[in-house]
């Protein structure tokens, strides 16, 4: 989702509980995930998002830890 798009969208996020930053593919990989979930987490809005988990190293936790995520979903499916 292009950085506008998720600004525009962002504006409704303080009238919900929950952000869920999931699509199709490993969320990690998106070059704003962390600003998109930046500004869903300065809304108000719990944040969550599901990922595989491979791309979680030290880096990416501290970022996932500073912003305050609060829901981190593994998902479990493979080949």
């Amino acid at each position: 989702m292009p950085f506008a798009l998720y600004e525009r969208i962002s504006r409704s996020f303080p009238l919900t509980r929950n952000v869920h930053l999931q699509g199709w593919g490993e969320p990690f990989t998106h070059p704003d995930f962390f600003k998109f979930a930046q500004i869903a987490k300065n809304s108000g809005a719990g944040v969550g998002t599901t990922t595989n988990g491979t791309l979680i190293d030290r880096q990416t936790a501290d970022q996932i830890v500073s912003i305050g995520m609060d829901v981190i979903c593994f998902s479990l499916a493979g080949l």
